[in-house]
């Protein structure tokens, strides 16, 4: 891979991790089953 994608691909990572950490303290209080549910909506889709 070019250099200038590694350097996309890290910045996109950045940005989708900024992301997941704005939503941890939320979703950290939902209880397990519901997290478990949306995990699994979200990873394999409806």
């Amino acid at each position: 891979m070019a250099p200038c994608a590694w350097q996309a691909c890290a910045e996109a990572l950045d940005r989708a991790a900024a992301a997941w950490n704005t939503q941890v303290p939320e979703r950290g209080r939902k209880d397990g089953e519901r997290l478990g549910a949306e995990l699994a909506d979200a990873l394999l889709g409806p």
